[in-house]
């Protein structure tokens, strides 16, 4: 006899937190249900429980919400709905979504109004450096040594320096690389 529901399912055990207001658990829940683990692939199902999550204030349901309508998975593409749900996780503090604002203000639009998107994008960019997000201080780096960026080298070295010393490696192979060709002071 083949059983209906197992209780002792994963997925099973998720819907249920998802559905007693889990954010973890929507989350997880809507990301199944994107990839189609465990479940049959449902784009709209999925969005729910994500969206759920991001509604909740999780800062990572409010990421891949953005990325979903930034990248138009399944043709929802949505730059204003994917800049809004970005705008919520960077102001809980999310690199990313810091990073993913810099990255539409300096690309994506930046043509519309070059010196106001421009600053936005290097705010953006600068938040995300100081949280220590090594991602957003290569593409600082980057943007330094094309000469789009000039202030406060000696706070982004501070800022690596702290990473560093956080064990983070990829910080400390940034500023010696940094260092050794005289993008920033030492």
């Amino acid at each position: 006899m083949k059983k209906i529901l197992d209780v002792e399912d994963p997925i099973y055990t998720l819907c249920k937190k998802a559905k007693q207001g889990d954010a973890d658990a929507q989350l997880s829940v809507g990301i199944s249900y994107l990839e189609g683990r465990g479940v049959k692939k449902d784009i709209e199902e999925g969005l729910k429980w994500v969206k759920k999550a991001a509604e909740q204030n999780s800062d990572i349901a409010q990421v891949a919400l953005g990325n979903f309508y930034y990248l138009g998975v399944d043709t929802h593409k949505d730059m204003d709905k994917a800049i809004i749900w970005f705008e919520k996780a960077a102001d809980h503090g999310n690199p990313e979504a810091m990073l993913s604002l810099s990255q539409y203000y300096f690309y994506d639009i930046y043509d519309e109004n070059p010196k106001e998107n421009e600053k936005k994008a290097i705010k953006w960019l600068r938040s995300a450096c100081k949280t220590g997000c090594p991602a957003a201080l290569l593409v600082y780096a980057d943007l330094y040594r094309l000469n789009r960026v000039r202030d406060n080298e000696d706070e982004v070295m501070e800022w690596l320096e702290k990473e560093k010393s956080h064990h983070c490696d990829d910080c400390g192979i940034l500023k010696s690389t940094m260092e050794r060709f005289n993008i920033l002071p030492k």
